[in-house]
């Protein structure tokens, strides 16, 4: 892992460091620790990253979400405890936002709203309630990896700190060592200015969108990929949170208004949430009452 260490004029040790994973880079910055400490800590941060790309990459031959999805035979699939959870903690996001988060969505013909699969806790087993499944959990699997590397980086004793996951996904331990909170950007895609800034204390922020290279990388359910030119930005606690619900709500652009995607929102504890229409006429709308 590529990193610097310093001490600050004010005698705060700052460490920052990055390596790549999950198709993109992870950007640390340690505040207060000695620079040994704050080299295995991030080498721990390294390596849960690592372990959980190789559990959820479908792609990845290797990986134990190839596995399930490429698994034949019967309906169920014996799982670990951790697993048991993602895929419980999924269907439930899945329900709460009226289907518009969904790690089946890229099954042939899957519609919104429709229950592919069940979980039997008691058993340990994955049941498939169709054939043909396809598992996929983007829009899940950073958020995640963020919980995880919060956690590891509060338990070392950091108190501020920030983890940016390619930019779409930042986790904030504590304030600025020089403020009140983190003051982080969502950036205009195609100019490169900052379309909104969140001010953010012992919070997270997760954007989802189309930035002209990628466009359409969101799928609907029974609507395909969302080209829309727009972004959702959700602030709450938990990176998993915000990840989800950028990713649904950007989903739910597909068909669902602003009062719609309001409602969704209030099954939720979340700080803040902002949907940018970047096109000709720029619009930005505050999606939490009073944020």
């Amino acid at each position: 892992m590529d990193y610097s260490f310093r001490v600050s004029a004010g005698g705060i040790a700052l460490w920052y460091g990055w390596f790549e994973a999950m198709h993109t880079r992870m950007d640390i910055l340690l505040t207060g620790l000695p620079e040994c400490e704050a080299v295995a800590v991030s080498e721990q941060i390294r390596k849960e990253v690592t372990r959980l790309e190789r559990r959820f990459n479908r792609f990845d031959r290797r990986s134990d979400l190839w596995k399930i999805n490429h698994t034949p035979g019967g309906d169920q699939i014996v799982l670990d405890e951790e697993w048991l959870s993602v895929f419980g903690e999924a269907e439930r996001f899945r329900q709460l936002t009226e289907g518009w988060f969904d790690i089946a969505v890229s099954t042939p013909d899957h519609t919104r709203l429709g229950e592919t699969y069940q979980v039997d806790a008691s058993r340990g087993e994955l049941i498939r309630l169709r054939e043909g499944v396809v598992f996929d959990f983007g829009g899940y699997a950073k958020g995640y990896a963020l919980e995880r590397v919060e956690r590891i980086v509060r338990e070392a004793g950091v108190k501020h700190g920030m983890i940016s996951f390619g930019n779409s996904s930042v986790c904030c331990v504590g304030h600025h060592p020089k403020g009140d909170f983190w003051r982080v950007g969502v950036e205009h895609p195609r100019e490169r200015r900052p379309l909104v800034f969140f001010e953010l204390c012992d919070a997270s922020l997760s954007s989802s969108g189309n930035n002209g290279r990628n466009d359409g990388h969101i799928v609907a359910a029974g609507k395909g990929g969302v080209t829309l030119s727009e972004i959702i930005s959700v602030a709450a606690v938990s990176p998993l949170l915000c990840e989800v619900l950028s990713t649904a709500l950007f989903a739910s652009l597909a068909e669902v208004d602003d009062d719609g995607r309001r409602q969704i929102l209030a099954r939720f504890d979340v700080q803040r949430a902002v949907r940018m229409d970047y096109r000709e006429g720029m619009e930005v709308v505050e999606l939490i009452p009073d944020a």
